[in-house]
């Protein structure tokens, strides 16, 4: 879907020239555009997604959007997603920060994926923070590695007040080694054992 905008440019008494978007009657009231490019954030989304999700290569997006009379080269998508991924990296650093903020409770857990390198698919793993009370949930990737490095950069310097996690020696290591932080078991990783020991 395309959206036109009037855009008016206009010079303030000190020389400088500005770009102002004052709408009209039944207008949006600000123009739905990621700044630097000329997608909005719905379509920015939809394009990521596709690219890295899907796996979608550029030359079959830039075939479905000529396809819908949008003519963009190759590398204005190259660019439009790495200014999408400077604001995502943006609100990553903020929902990290929202998640291990001070005196919080955290629970956390590791998983393997399936991942796309050069020569096919390989396990890897991406580590899970949830701040229940913060309402907030952020997956970490580091290489698919489930070293303590990782789980080390992840927290950092923060002063969280606990963390609850299965009995990964990893978590165990940041408790006695390297993070002053009390450490509660999941009791769903527990009640699992005994489900398994009753069977």
């Amino acid at each position: 879907m395309e959206h036109r905008y009037n855009v008016f440019r206009y010079k303030m008494p000190d020389g400088r020239i500005y770009d102002g978007y004052f709408p009209s009657a039944g207008e949006p009231e600000t123009i739905d555009v990621v700044p630097g490019t000329y997608a909005s954030s719905t379509f920015l989304a939809y394009l990521a997604f596709n690219k890295y999700v899907l796996d979608t290569p550029l030359y079959r997006e830039l075939s479905r959007i000529m396809d819908e009379d949008m003519r963009v080269s190759r590398m204005t998508l190259t660019n439009w997603l790495a200014k999408g991924v400077s604001y995502i990296n943006v609100l990553v650093k903020v929902l990290k920060d929202k998640c291990l903020e001070k005196d919080s409770i955290v629970n956390c857990d590791e998983t393997w994926c399936r991942v796309k390198v050069e020569d096919g698919y390989r396990k890897r793993y991406i580590w899970c923070l949830v701040n229940k009370h913060a309402k907030t949930v952020i997956y970490c990737y580091d290489e698919g590695s489930r070293g303590r490095e990782v789980l080390r950069n992840i927290f950092e310097d923060r002063e969280i007040k606990s963390l609850q996690s299965d009995g990964y020696n990893v978590y165990m290591y940041l408790d006695d080694k390297l993070v002053d932080i009390e450490h509660l078991c999941c009791l769903a990783h527990a009640r699992a054992k005994f489900k398994y020991a009753f069977e």
